[in-house]
């Protein structure tokens, strides 16, 4: 700002302090202090050596600092929720207004706040927000099981685990003979060393008709496995006597069903027609029932 007024000629004129002046030798300089200041020019008459003093004041009013309060570590796609103590007109990043700052974050990054009091004196504020990564547990695709078949749902290595069934162990082993024809849904929700959460589910399939018993029917040979379609069966038929051949699919599913006659020691069966995979072959005798895996390849 300007202090001072022109003056006529025939002065010598001096202001002091001169900190924050564009010139102390001049009637009127542009004063920009950086605190409120009293500046006085002494005025001389260069004929008779008569001084004089006047002094003005620049007041440099202090703004109102913004403060920024909040939690400001969380996990991947939380949102942020911080308040802005200051002046009433505050503008935050991505433009938002008000004092209150909401935001989903993704990244770690800082978050400032700009502060504007009723002299229009700025003031800035800044938090580092940090954004830590989620647990990813994974337990695999959905799957079947059969009779004595069991599988481990295992997550991954993290802090603490909640199963749906109640358990916190770090795994849990579905068994098929414990439980009854049908689907059962297993989650579990996991944390990791910055207390971040997530959770994942499978479903798992326990099939009926398959294994019923197992039968001491070792003496059958099925080739080749894997196969590319064409499957063999060979037996001693003064040992068994085979009725029946079915083909299961791994979701427990009859596709194939074949009657074997009386007498016979052999039998073929043809997959060719069947996408490549995991099957299920139960022979059906006079004494009982057992089934093969077979790979069709």
């Amino acid at each position: 700002m300007l202090i001072g007024k022109l003056y006529k000629t025939g002065y010598n004129l001096l202001w002091s302090p001169y900190a924050g002046l564009s010139n102390p030798f001049i009637s009127n300089p542009t004063a920009t202090p950086w605190a409120s200041t009293v500046y006085k020019l002494t005025k001389t008459d260069i004929a008779s050596s008569c001084s004089s003093v006047d002094s003005v004041a620049v007041l440099i009013p202090i703004p109102v600092q913004v403060n920024i309060v909040g939690d400001t570590v969380l996990c991947f796609g939380d949102s942020i929720h911080l308040r802005a103590n200051g002046p009433d007109s505050i503008l935050w990043r991505y433009n938002q207004s008000g004092k209150r700052f909401d935001y989903v974050l993704h990244i770690t990054q800082y978050i400032q706040a700009r502060a504007i009091d009723t002299n229009n004196c700025v003031s800035w504020d800044s938090v580092l927000a940090i954004v830590n990564p989620l647990p990813l547990p994974n337990l695999g695709p959905d799957t079947s099981i059969f009779d004595n078949d069991s599988v481990v749902l295992y997550p991954g290595n993290f802090n603490s685990y909640s199963w749906n069934n109640g358990s916190n162990a770090s795994s849990l082993t579905v068994r098929a003979a414990s439980l009854s024809p049908g689907n059962y849904t297993y989650s579990v929700s996991v944390e990791n060393q910055f207390a971040c959460v997530n959770a994942d589910t499978v479903v798992i399939s326990i099939t009926t008709g398959i294994n019923h018993a197992d039968l001491a029917l070792g003496n059958i040979r099925i080739f080749p496995n894997p196969t590319k379609g064409k499957l063999f069966l060979k037996w001693a038929k003064d040992e068994l006597k085979l009725r029946v051949l079915e083909v299961y699919n791994t979701s427990g599913q009859k596709i194939i069903s074949k009657a074997i006659p009386n007498n016979q020691a052999n039998a073929f069966v043809n997959l060719s027609t069947l996408p490549k995979g995991l099957y299920y072959i139960k022979i059906v005798a006079d004494s009982g029932e057992k089934t093969f895996k077979i790979v069709v390849d």
